[in-house]
């Protein structure tokens, strides 16, 4: 995402504030909720960890946007679309881990079945 920023022409600081504030792991920890279930069977708040994730979303805010953390870090503010981007490759890394446990799921039915 760095490199892919400053190909876009943002600054080393903005490359360096997207390439840390990278939400896909977000989308991994909702998956992660239960290694076998299915998403919409666990519940979303079924898990405390969900409000880690949130925790660490407000974390990543206060990060990106506070003055002072910019000049500590050597960050800079991003824009919206920049957010984008990151929850859609966040939401395709969840996607691909519910597809897994749903592939798995069909696997394992069909091997108890031969």
């Amino acid at each position: 995402m760095f490199e892919w920023a400053e190909w876009q022409g943002l600054p080393h600081e903005q490359g360096r504030t997207i390439a840390i504030n990278m939400v896909m792991e977000v989308g991994y920890l909702f998956a992660c909720r239960s290694l076998r279930l299915p998403l919409w069977r666990t519940g979303l708040f079924s898990n405390v960890w969900v409000w880690a994730a949130a925790a660490m979303l407000s974390t990543q805010l206060l990060f990106t946007y506070l003055l002072v953390m910019n000049r500590f870090f050597h960050t800079a503010p991003i824009d919206a679309w920049w957010w984008s981007v990151m929850t859609c490759l966040g939401g395709a890394v969840l996607v691909l881990s519910e597809l897994k446990k749903i592939l798995s799921s069909l696997l394992a039915a069909r091997s108890r079945r031969a």
